[in-house]
């Protein structure tokens, strides 16, 4: 059989935190490679003030980034957004296939990279997301593995309907930090939608699945992921909460659910905390708010049982 992987464009963005490059590289340092493929990597930096590209060579050279893989720097002159530097180091890339790296995440063990390749080689996928385990002050929290395997079900070609369910009206499950794409898939689906400044791998999802693009599950963790990102913040980040609301928005705008479902998402997600608690909304929305403290004293319960 053919190898339909013959180059492999590992990209790491980076906006104001380039000093934790060290995690990925010492990660690829020592990663089993495979053979016949060309890999190529690239740090993309989102207009820091401080990016320091002599540091960062440095760094490189200590854990032989520069020997393994044909390594470069490229800076934005400006600063874009995680979506829109995506997008651009995506088109100056050569690989088939796109592996995202987070500098302060590590690939899970020394044969991610030949695992997800074999996959793509042997399988008809165009987007594939692998476990992930958060880390956490520095320890891996093996018992918290994500996607969780309840949900492993819906990766199958039978329940990607179900998949689009959860991912539209519950939570998204699907981590942009372990998700691997064909290059082919930009061809159907586009590239992420830069209407979004910071969100490029949920509305991707949604995208995706809605055309026919099936997300694959493999079943191996592929990241060591910090749980100190963006996305992982108590604090969310403004513009990371407008992409949210965004996103909601076009999906309610689509209706490809029933109408109490798109009501209920429009409360929960579309609607802020202040704004739920209007008295306007409460009466107006009784139903979803009523649904909604169900549902926070079901958790809590919960809660409660386990930790006795």
């Amino acid at each position: 059989m053919e190898k339909r992987i013959k180059k492999i464009s590992i990209i790491t963005l980076t906006y104001n935190n380039w000093r934790l490059l060290e995690q990925a590289f010492l990660s690829l340092s020592t990663q089993e490679l495979p053979k016949g493929v060309f890999i190529e990597y690239f740090v993309v930096d989102d207009g820091s003030i401080d990016f320091n590209v002599n540091a960062i060579e440095t760094m490189a050279e200590q854990y032989g980034i520069d020997k393994k893989y044909t390594f470069s720097i490229k800076q934005n002159s400006e600063n874009i957004g995680t979506v829109a530097s995506f997008n651009r180091a995506i088109k100056s890339s050569n690989g088939d296939l796109i592996i995202p790296l987070a500098g302060d995440d590590s690939l899970a063990n020394d044969t991610v990279i030949k695992d997800i390749t074999n996959y793509f080689d042997f399988n008809d996928a165009l987007l594939l997301t692998g476990l992930r385990i958060p880390v956490v002050d520095g320890v891996p929290y093996k018992e918290k593995v994500m996607p969780e395997c309840k949900y492993h079900y819906m990766f199958e070609q039978s329940n990607q309907a179900s998949l689009y369910k959860q991912l539209c009206l519950k939570n998204n499950i699907i981590s942009g930090a372990s998700t691997y794409y064909h290059r082919d898939v930009f061809n159907i689906v586009g590239m992420f939608d830069e209407s979004y400044r910071l969100m490029e791998d949920f509305p991707f999802y949604v995208s995706s699945i809605s055309k026919g693009i099936k997300i694959h599950l493999l079943k191996k963790p592929t990241l060591l992921y910090s749980t100190h990102g963006l996305s992982n913040q108590s604090t969310v980040n403004p513009l990371l909460q407008k992409d949210h609301v965004r996103l909601m928005k076009n999906i309610i705008s689509q209706r490809d659910f029933s109408y109490y479902e798109l009501r209920c998402l429009y409360f929960n997600e579309v609607l802020d905390s202040f704004e739920r608690k209007s008295l306007f909304n409460m009466i107006k929305y009784i139903d979803c708010l009523l649904l909604r403290r169900y549902g926070s004293l079901k958790k809590s319960i919960i809660k409660r049982v386990v930790s006795k």
